[in-house]
């Protein structure tokens, strides 16, 4: 961060939520208080996987790729073995785990809208799952030992098969697979926070929780709004408008401009979120805005800072975690 302030160069850090429309879209409407007072985001990041990346070589190279590169000695990189190199994700010398792979995208978004980064977390996690739960993981992969064995001899049992497709012989990850944390930021504002690895259930979300509202962020690409009761659209402008020293116009967005075409209360069905849009747009919206702010000299949506500070939050979870203990979080010394 330093050095590109000193180089005057362009820093970009990749938290795509930034250019997400859908997320703006949300950070207008708290702004402009149509929520009302908001006390509480709410984030998580399930998933049921042993986060195992041989799985994504084996199904998106060619077998000779992925036999020339079970012949490479990785220990010039700094790697012991290959199973460090391929899975490096398990192994807290080169990794934060779960806190920096996922957490870390979550908070920077939970900081810009609080405007402030927490000051004290309290956490909790550890390394929960058994070998048991992750061979049940590969139970979805019997239909196509199924096909397979038709066509190959000496394929062996679905236990060898499984362990084929695993490529490890044991976890012996070094990070955590569950984590928890409690993030506190100044008035009074908290963000809980979970990462799982045993349950798919409910995705990933941010879950901005008003007095009046509250929006739903659904897999980058849904929202979900819901009213509190006696509350509605046009009852939430007139109230933010009336406590505008200026007014402010807050004109009635159409159904094709997202942030009101969310599903409304009960009609949150989990089938679109009204938006249409790939989860993979924020990237090249991202890559866009970099581009364009090295064109034009705009500031990057998320420049080293502010991805500094969700990084230290969430170091600061994570030893929060080790230590059993809530900690303050200090000032971002750059």
């Amino acid at each position: 961060i330093r050095l590109a302030r000193q180089k005057n160069l362009n820093l970009q850090i990749g938290h795509q939520r930034f250019y997400n429309p859908l997320y703006w879209d949300a950070y207008k409407m708290m702004k402009e208080g149509l929520l009302g007072d908001v006390y509480h985001i709410r984030a998580l990041w399930n998933r049921n996987t042993d986060w195992n990346y041989w799985t994504h070589v084996q199904k998106e190279s060619k077998p000779s790729v992925i036999q020339k590169l079970k012949s490479f000695d990785p220990s010039s990189y700094g790697y012991p073995d290959l199973q460090r190199l391929v899975n490096w994700r398990w192994y807290g010398e080169y990794s934060h785990g779960l806190w920096t792979e996922l957490c870390s995208h979550q908070i920077a978004i939970a900081n810009w809208l609080f405007d402030s980064p927490p000051c004290a977390v309290y956490a909790a996690g550890g390394k929960y799952k058994t070998e048991e739960n992750q061979n049940d993981l590969y139970v979805k992969f019997e239909k196509e030992y199924e096909v397979v064995r038709q066509y190959e001899e000496n394929l062996g049992s679905f236990e060898q098969f499984i362990q084929r497709k695993k490529d490890y012989q044991a976890d012996d990850r070094t990070i955590d697979d569950h984590i928890y944390a409690i993030f506190e930021y100044p008035n009074g504002k908290v963000v809980t926070y979970t990462a799982v690895q045993s349950s798919s259930v409910d995705n990933y979300y941010e879950q901005i929780m008003g007095t009046r509202g509250t929006i739903l962020l659904e897999n980058e690409n849904e929202t979900y709004l819901f009213w509190e009761p006696g509350w509605d659209e046009e009852k939430s402008k007139l109230a933010a408008s009336e406590i505008k020293d200026t007014q402010v116009e807050l004109t009635k967005e159409s159904e094709s401009q997202s942030a009101f075409s969310a599903h409304v209360s009960q009609q949150a069905t989990r089938t679109g979120g009204a938006s249409g849009m790939s989860p993979l747009e924020p990237y090249k919206w991202e890559l866009r805005g970099f581009a364009h702010s090295i064109r034009t000299g705009a500031p990057n949506l998320c420049d080293g800072t502010r991805a500094a500070q969700a990084a230290l939050a969430c170091f600061m979870g994570e030893e929060s975690s080790r230590r059993k203990e809530r900690l303050e979080i200090p000032p971002l010394a750059v």
